[in-house]
């Protein structure tokens, strides 16, 4: 009886290792994803500041 009992808490315990896993992976994605997207809009804002400069100096690529 109680190597079996013992066997439930261990399958409980992975189980709950595994949902923490999973949740901690789902929120480093999201941060990600926020990441990528200020990437972008900084990358955005440097080339139309490049093209921005480049008219200025009367040459546009």
């Amino acid at each position: 009886m109680r190597e079996k009992d013992l066997e439930k808490l261990k399958e409980k315990r992975r189980q709950k290792i595994e949902g923490i896993k999973q949740r901690s992976f789902t929120e480093i994605n999201k941060i990600k994803e926020k990441n990528m997207k200020k990437l972008k809009l900084e990358k955005m804002d440097f080339k139309e500041k490049r093209t921005k400069d480049q008219k200025n100096e009367g040459y546009v690529l």
